[in-house]
């Protein structure tokens, strides 16, 4: 792909420094630790988050920003500050502000090659570390029991403990054994691993067979319903793609069907997991599992609240009311949420250039029309599932999307390149 120019190089130490930028990311706006156990104030956050980029900014004079992804930049910090004005409550907007200006500037500075490489290999680290926590907790519980406590209880289940292995987190004494990585839920951790899968897609490297066989393994453990449907639509694109990626596909279904296998003794309980969210949905004589209702409350609620602010949206105050006593505090559509707290002048961008972002991408490959399709169906199912709305990875797609697009450029390559379990434990979002 071409277009947009990316003159910083991440070599030398900046390599590493880039590596370190999005694992601080990743651990101050996704793990079990900083969001559930820990809580760490948004301040904090705030303060941690402008650390991390700042290395970046002292480099500005190096990089030519793109013009559409500038004017919709500032669009946003200008619609954050005056919902700042309107209604009083900084903090929630300060730390949404901070994650719009932290996508904007990881866009700017990385092109997408150098950001897939970057935050591949840290969700790849991150997915290496799971698995064998994952197995001890399953086969040797008694080891994770070792490890420093983070909760007591979790997802409601009294007795469940959830444990710190530093990059990981080791769930013991649950009903259901799932792979958290070092999110906050199962289902948080595979929007990771299916982002750095789709950009191990786009930006092919070497071992990059071992590298999908490994996220999708991982993915499979997560046991997310959601994941796994996505991963498939992932999969499907790389079947319709060129010759070395065919061959990831084929290498990676022999390992999901060896996985399975070893498995079977878990049938009727991964089963039960991954399909009970969908009891009563296509049958009007059950009623909807928890999940499932959660869901929809999170689409209809939010969308509801747009229809009542179409053009600025209700606010902070207003939002966090419907989702604490409309969503039963687990508003998690992020496509819903950028419209009902912001508004169409916010939201409606924000929705269009994600998914610009994801067909720029699909165009690279040169799938078909009917895999596009798919395939954007379920990049927005990854985004209707949990709540991103402060998560700066959802930002820097958005503006990836909205590069070029006043100069007529696809997305460039450059020279080298909130959630569930908070909510439900009380936690602050």
């Amino acid at each position: 792909m071409t277009g947009v120019e990316y003159p910083f190089r991440f070599t030398g130490v900046w390599n590493y420094y880039a590596h370190v930028l999005i694992f601080g990311l990743i651990y101050l706006e996704w793990s079990f630790s900083a969001l559930v156990a820990r809580q760490i104030p948004g301040m904090i956050t705030i303060i941690a988050m402008f650390c991390l980029i700042s290395p970046l900014l002292f480099k500005a004079g190096k990089v030519e920003f793109d013009k559409g992804s500038l004017i919709l930049f500032l669009l946003m910090a200008a619609l954050v500050l005056l919902s700042c004005l309107r209604d009083g409550d900084w903090s929630n907007n300060l730390l949404l502000l901070t994650v719009i200006t932290v996508g904007f500037v990881i866009a700017a500075f990385f092109s997408p090659s150098e950001f897939g490489r970057v935050f591949g290999n840290v969700v790849l680290f991150l997915a290496v570390i799971s698995l064998p926590i994952f197995v001890l907790a399953v086969l040797a519980p008694g080891v994770i029991d070792r490890l420093p406590l983070l909760a007591s209880s979790y997802m409601n289940q009294a007795g469940t403990q959830v444990h710190n292995a530093i990059f990981a987190v080791g769930v013991t004494h649950s009903l259901s054994s799932r792979n958290l990585g070092i999110a906050w839920e199962p289902g948080a951790f595979s929007i990771l691993l299916c982002v750095a899968l789709y950009l191990a897609l786009l930006f092919p490297r070497k071992r990059n067979t071992l590298r999908v066989i490994i996220l999708i393994i991982t993915e499979l453990t997560t046991l997310s319903t959601m994941g796994i449907a996505v991963m498939c639509a992932i999969l499907l694109v790389m079947f319709s793609g060129n010759r070395s990626a065919r061959r990831s596909v084929v290498a990676s279904i022999i390992a999901m069907v060896l996985l399975v296998i070893s498995a079977l003794g878990l049938a009727d309980s991964i089963f039960n997991t991954l399909f009970s969210k969908l009891d009563g949905l296509f049958s009007t004589s059950q009623t909807l599992a928890v999940t499932t209702q959660d869901r929809l409350n999170a689409v209809v609620y939010p969308l509801r609240a747009f229809t009542e602010a179409p053009v600025f949206g209700v606010g902070y105050e207003r939002f966090i009311d419907i989702n604490v006593n409309q969503c039963g505090g687990v508003a998690t559509n992020t496509f819903a949420n950028w419209l009902a707290l912001m508004g169409g002048l916010y939201g409606i961008p924000c929705v269009l250039f994600y998914l610009r972002a994801v067909y720029k991408g699909l165009k690279k490959i040169g799938t078909n029309w009917l895999v596009t399709v798919v395939a954007i169906c379920a990049s927005a199912l990854m985004l209707s599932t949990e709540d991103l709305i402060r998560i700066s990875l959802a930002y820097v797609f958005v503006f990836y999307g909205s590069s070029g697009l006043l100069t007529g450029s696809t997305l460039a390559t450059g020279p080298v390149g909130g959630c569930d379990a908070c909510r439900r434990m009380g936690a602050a979002s």
